[in-house]
């Protein structure tokens, strides 16, 4: 689009961000479209719905952010479609023409999609979904490499000692510290 702000015949770029100028501050808005960005990627949702309503009992579908004090950020998959959906060939089919982590995490199956009075869907009025800690099944490493990354992070991820009088604090940072890298380790 042309720069109204530049010289003559300079260009900008539409990047999909709402904001405004007030006294003097940028205020971000939000965006115009349905780009998020989940967990580092940037995901646009209607990828998604469009790669549900491929599949053949799905009629319509909707896809939000869900955010949940558990599970963090999930993406929530809503469709209404003929008969049981089956959630587990979903994701199969959904991992085969996307990228994992575009893949929803939960499938809610609707009646009918709920509309505001302009016919549109009003993705406030979509159900909340119940999300567990375990919204996904475990997936146990395969590699070697993930393997050892495992076992690296879960000496961080522990539950932490709890503190008693008994425990000095010398003895606390010598767990808190972490391990010490051998050449070995360094070659692999």
């Amino acid at each position: 689009m042309a720069n109204i702000f530049g010289a003559a015949g300079t260009r900008m770029y539409r990047t999909g961000d709402l904001a405004r100028w007030r006294s003097g501050v940028l205020e971000y808005m939000g965006r115009s479209d349905f780009q998020v960005k989940v967990r580092g990627f940037r995901i646009e949702l209607g990828e998604i719905e469009n790669a549900l309503v491929a599949q053949p009992p799905v009629e319509q579908a909707a896809v939000i952010v869900h955010t949940a004090a558990s599970a963090g950020e999930q993406l929530v998959a809503y469709v209404v479609g003929e008969g049981e959906i089956n959630t587990d060939a979903f994701r199969i089919e959904l991992g085969k023409a996307l990228p994992s982590y575009m893949v929803p995490s939960v499938f809610l199956q609707l009646p009918q999609m709920p509309l505001n009075v302009n016919g549109k869907l009003d993705r406030k009025a979509l159900p909340e979904p119940e999300i567990g800690t375990h919204a996904g099944e475990f997936v146990a490493p395969a590699t070697r490499s993930r393997k050892s990354s495992l076992a690296y992070s879960g000496k961080f991820l522990a539950p932490p000692i709890s503190a008693s009088p008994l425990t000095s604090s010398k003895q606390a940072a010598t767990h808190c510290s972490p391990p010490v890298s051998s050449p070995e380790s360094r070659r692999r």
